[in-house]
């Protein structure tokens, strides 16, 4: 059962939420009851959905827009904002958010120019060239022909010119990025590139937003969402929520990958001592992104004083540790090893901390731990 608070229905429904709405989620259907008033709205019948923040703390609005063209509005919990938009058949792994944005020329106070002006006076000048070609061409005077046609070369450069500058586009936002759609080109962003998304005002309107800024690494990438006849902020902020919210859960995937990476490159894998050791030294001194696996001193640190840790990864984090020559480091390592109730795993442990663990050392540290693994199996088992 959720709450809705101050809820609205626009355009072709009538019912309003003045107060707080009982809502319910049963069979692939938002049941909204306010008392007096009552709506089923069927999953079949919301084209699109968003979530704009809310000015209090743990506050969201939820918007659903309606095939039919209606808009309905609801402010409900934070925790709740998801489970009505996977209800509704909208959430963020079931469909992409489109929102449409302006064209360049829209953006500029005078744009409106090149929308009736320009249009007008390029047919005007394409109509000369246009007339010697096809004259020239019908009396079969070849000089005038290339004439004619040098002309529109540039003429029609500057009609595709003018239609990019006028086209109106779409951002499309999905699970894995967004992909910014106008007429004749076409880019892709995906959420882990990502920095930042900021607001920013619309020209034709200084109270509300009516721009959403992606921030990446090298660009800052502008999403106009103001048009001639609207600022429409409720656009901005739905676009600019949905990035941010499928940016966070991009974020934790990737950072679940990496966690799972990193453990796996402790691992020594057939390698000799040697040669895993020069690996972890390298991967110590890497920076760690999406992209590649890298350590921070710290991460390191936590893998050696993990007693729950394979004793293989232990060591590997101890062996990279050692090629810093961090005397403060090496000494957290040697405490942990202290710790070592198992004498093989102990020994290695100080040893590694040096950079100096032998093959046979190891060995005796993971085959001890194996040996105790199979018995507490074969423990439980029995």
């Amino acid at each position: 059962m959720l709450r809705a608070e101050r809820g609205y229905v626009e355009a072709r429904r009538e019912l309003r939420l003045a107060h707080k709405a009982t809502l319910r989620l049963e069979d692939g259907a938002l049941l909204l009851d306010a008392g007096q008033a009552s709506q089923r709205i069927a999953a079949a019948e919301v084209r699109e959905g968003w979530v704009e923040p809310g000015a209090g703390e743990g506050e969201t609005t939820v918007v659903l827009c309606m095939r039919g063209g209606g808009r309905l509005a609801m402010r409900v919990d934070a925790a709740d904002a998801s489970r009505i938009l996977e209800a509704a058949g909208v959430g963020p792994h079931q469909h992409v958010l489109r929102v449409p944005l302006g064209s360049e020329a829209s953006q500029a106070g005078q744009g409106v120019v090149f929308h009736l002006l320009g249009p007008f006076l390029l047919a005007l000048v394409s109509l000369l060239p246009a007339s010697v070609l096809l004259v020239a061409i019908t009396a079969g005077h070849t000089g005038a022909a290339v004439v004619g046609a040098a002309i529109l070369v540039p003429i029609l450069a500057a009609w595709f010119g003018l239609l990019r500058f006028t086209a109106s586009g779409t951002a499309v936002v999905g699970a894995d990025g967004s992909s910014i759609e106008y007429w004749g080109r076409k880019r892709f962003v995906p959420h882990a590139d990502v920095l930042d998304v900021e607001l920013e005002r619309g020209w034709a309107d200084a109270e509300h937003p009516g721009k959403v800024v992606v921030v990446t690494e090298k660009e800052r990438i502008e999403l106009p969402t103001t048009t001639y006849v609207a600022d429409a902020p409720e656009r901005a902020r739905a676009l600019a929520a949905r990035i941010v919210e499928a940016r966070r859960e991009a974020v934790a995937r990737i950072d679940d990958l990496t966690a799972a990476a990193k453990k796996a490159a402790l691992v020594r894998n057939g390698r000799t001592v040697d040669a895993w050791r020069g690996d972890l030294a390298r991967l110590s001194a890497e920076r760690s992104d999406y992209r590649r696996v890298g350590f921070e001193a710290e991460e390191l640190v936590a893998i050696v004083e993990d007693s729950l840790a394979a004793p293989e990864q232990r060591l590997g984090a101890a062996l990279a540790l050692s090629s810093r020559k961090e005397p403060a480091l090496q000494q957290r390592v040697r405490v942990a090893a202290a710790a070592c109730a198992r004498a093989p795993l102990r020994v290695a442990l100080g040893h590694a901390a040096e950079g100096e663990l032998a093959e046979a050392e190891l060995e005796a540290a993971v085959a001890e731990a194996e040996a105790a693994a199979r018995a507490k199996r074969a423990q439980g088992a029995g």
